[in-house]
């Protein structure tokens, strides 16, 4: 009536922890790549964001600057003082662009102080402002950009933009007015 022992089927102390381990490697070979495509996922959120800041920044930026009577260069190109005329339709008076601690930021007044308004984070480019010029043309404003919405270096890209100043009274000059 009775059966031997060694007639039960079961598993070995040996099976269970081989079957352990084994298990142990595949989840977390499984929550590695759950965990890379949540970062990859999160840095692609992060450049996206702030291509679409650098977009809606030029924009402004460019909108400003056309209508511009003067454009002068702050802290040897780290800002831009733009003179906006009564002829404008949608902003009269002085604003200053600047790059000030890793941001672009958009300030009301002739310096990089005071009431402003935040276009875009992690610019790497501390001076991103110079003026071109060429006889019988308007003036020009460049703005190079340089940005990087994460930490690592392969997530960084650059803007540029070149900006007619079809209001300025002096063609051809040698600075932005």
């Amino acid at each position: 009536m009775r059966r031997p022992l060694h007639d039960e089927s079961g598993f070995t102390l040996v099976e269970l922890v081989l079957v352990t381990v084994l298990t142990v490697v595949v989840v977390g070979g499984l929550s590695n790549i759950f965990v890379s495509g949540l970062r990859a996922g999160n840095d692609a959120n992060a450049r996206l964001t702030s291509e679409s800041s650098v977009r809606l920044a030029f924009d402004r930026l460019e909108f400003e600057t056309r209508c511009a009577s003067t454009a002068t260069l702050v802290s040897s190109g780290a800002g831009v003082t733009l003179v906006l005329p009564s002829s404008c339709s949608h902003a009269t008076g002085t604003y200053t662009w600047c790059v000030t601690g890793g941001a672009l930021i958009r300030y009301a007044g002739s310096a990089c102080s005071g009431t402003s308004e935040t276009f875009i984070q992690s610019v790497t480019t501390p001076t991103p402002f110079s003026c071109v010029t060429a006889a019988a043309q308007y003036p020009r404003l460049q703005v190079a950009l340089g940005v990087n919405p994460t930490p690592r270096g392969s997530d960084s890209f650059s803007a540029t933009d070149l900006i007619d100043m079809r209001n300025a009274a002096d063609l051809g000059s040698t600075d932005c007015s």
